[in-house]
């Protein structure tokens, strides 16, 4: 039959819309994809959670003033960031803490504005300039200018004692309660979890596990990129933490990991706990190892991550 009369093609059109509908519906509930949709790499995405529960109102560290709407797109000529090397005394640390701070495009020119804050941290055996030899300055420049991602102040602090762990290490305090105050009190941040992420990779990023879930008020989103976690500390420590968190107010996670990395098994182990605690978070397993060309490769990636909820 080359022809339908037209009551039965509308009666056929009808039960093929609401079948298209229905599977649209269901797919939006639990997204497993062997694609990243912010990369053209492929990879083995393991766990990723849609956010679709509203956000419990965001708590601030260092004040009560209700939460301030998203920050608003650039309202001048934007022509690049600039990048702050700095040191703070701290309490916790027998040397100053040195630090630099990505400054984004405009933000002098725009007095009155206020901006989320993205805390890197860098690898064993590396310093604070890490991240920005990967591109993190002049990656994030291109994106701001462009209107893809918000801007946004990116702290890197210095953890100068690699070969200690914590609790003896206090690195981690020196970040949450000196230069976190700093940061708020020094640039026009956002000063609230919601707007407050911490991230790193390697060594780093198991500081940004150990900061962010174990003081999980300061810190609304964590990124761990390569992280096994820190041998002082393995599953029961970080079940602990989780145990002191409100479900409602579980950090958001990303986690990657190349698929020849020797902490493979380890950052596995971790994600299971997560899953195990329903913690929002995505995994994802590219092809690569545990090197700064890995890391350098997925840097854009990461950063539209981080501030895709901005």
């Amino acid at each position: 039959m080359k022809y339908l009369k037209p009551s039965f093609a509308g009666f056929i059109l009808i039960l093929i819309l609401s079948a298209c509908d229905f599977r649209g519906k269901s797919n939006q509930e639990n997204v497993i994809s062997t694609s990243n949709p912010l990369s053209s790499q492929t990879a083995t995405i393991v766990d990723s959670y849609q956010f679709s529960t509203p956000s419990p109102q965001p708590t601030s560290v260092s004040s009560a003033t209700p939460l301030p709407p998203s920050p608003t797109p650039l309202l001048c000529v934007p022509t690049t960031g600039h990048i702050e090397e700095l040191q703070l005394k701290t309490k916790f640390l027998a040397n100053p803490l040195d630090y630099r701070v990505y400054i984004p495009p405009c933000y002098e020119s725009n007095p009155d504005q206020r901006y989320p804050v993205l805390y890197l941290i860098h690898g064993y055996g590396y310093n604070d300039d890490q991240w920005v030899r990967l591109g993190i300055g002049d990656i994030s420049d291109k994106l701001i200018i462009e209107e893809e991602i918000p801007p946004l102040i990116i702290v890197m602090p210095h953890d100068s004692d690699h070969n200690v762990q914590p609790p003896t290490n206090q690195f981690g305090n020196a970040v949450l309660f000196d230069l976190v105050q700093e940061i708020d009190t020094t640039y026009r941040t956002l000063p609230f979890r919601q707007y407050r992420a911490i991230g790193g990779l390697s060594r780093g990023g198991n500081w940004a596990i150990h900061i962010g879930l174990s003081h999980s008020e300061y810190f609304g989103i964590i990124g761990a990129h390569s992280a096994p976690l820190f041998v002082t500390e393995g599953p029961p420590v970080v079940k602990a933490w989780l145990d002191e968190i409100r479900s409602t107010d579980y950090p958001h996670i990303y986690m990657d990991v190349g698929d020849h990395d020797k902490w493979l098994e380890e950052i596995v182990q971790f994600e299971e706990i997560l899953d195990e605690y329903n913690v929002p978070h995505e995994f994802y397993i590219f092809p690569g190892n545990h090197t700064e060309d890995y890391w350098k490769s997925h840097t854009e990636q990461y950063i539209r991550w981080y501030t895709k909820e901005w």
